[in-house]
């Protein structure tokens, strides 16, 4: 059943534009990862901020997530904690909890007011667990690359494939949406700071911040030998580069 029920919800299908005006909560699933929220979920929550501009946007997401989207993004972030290193049991348990999550919020409201939008979500398993409403209400993006792509020989980017399902889903061809961040003015000020007092003390050249993690898994990593000549050769351009220190000690 659950297969089954996976093989029709991942089957794009355009959304009936005469629900749109009463809509009232859309809920959005994080990727899960920092990169994909802001590669595929950023665009995904823009598009419905235009499509829908009268309903709230609720994004569930890790807690971390909520330093992309602050408030000037529009979007209510609701935490939900998701172990990237959990095993089977742990994941299922997030799955139980967006469950509960979701049921607390739809609360009240009828099978019209309504939409998940899961843009291939861990928090869902790529869509295999099942959510508590109707098929209708669940909007699924199928983010996996396409044969047809493969035989073109044209993969599109993922930021350039959400648009192409966006389009898709709400009946458009045209509409081009770039992946962003909200930065709130915390953060903003503190990054002000740090850059300034690089340009000031080091004459105006170049600054450059990198991130070398992984997210703990090495599997991901280039090798020192690519981190070390990326660096050095920007060094040797005149560059000043600001190097974030990582996730966990061996990375620091």
């Amino acid at each position: 059943q659950m297969a089954a029920r996976t093989r029709r919800v991942i089957q794009r299908r355009q959304f009936d534009v005469n629900r749109k005006a009463g809509i009232r909560k859309i809920f959005v699933l994080s990727r899960v990862t920092i990169g994909a929220d802001v590669a595929v979920t950023s665009i995904v929550l823009q598009r419905l901020k235009q499509e829908f501009p009268l309903a709230e946007i609720i994004f569930i997401a890790p807690e971390k997530q909520a330093q992309l989207f602050s408030e000037d993004s529009g979007v209510t972030v609701l935490p939900l904690p998701y172990s990237r290193k959990g095993d089977f049991v742990e994941r299922i348990v997030s799955w139980l909890k967006l469950v509960d999550l979701i049921t607390q919020n739809v609360s009240g409201l009828s099978i019209d007011e309504y939409l998940i939008v899961d843009p291939d979500s861990r928090l869902t398993q790529l869509g295999i667990m099942p959510l508590p409403v109707a098929e209708e209400n669940y909007i699924f993006f199928n983010s996996s690359v396409r044969e047809e792509e493969l035989e073109s020989g044209k993969v599109l980017s993922i930021a350039e494939a959400t648009n192409r399902w966006l389009n898709e889903v709400f009946g458009d061809r045209d509409t081009v949406i770039y992946p962003r961040v909200w930065i709130n003015a915390k953060d903003r000020a503190f990054a002000e700071r740090v850059f300034a007092h690089q340009v000031l003390a080091l004459r105006n050249k170049p600054v450059v911040v990198i991130n070398l993690g992984v997210g703990g898994n090495e599997n991901k990593r280039l090798g020192a030998e690519f981190e070390t000549r990326l660096v050095s050769e920007l060094v040797a351009q005149g560059v000043i580069v600001i190097l974030d220190k990582g996730f966990g000690r061996q990375e620091e």
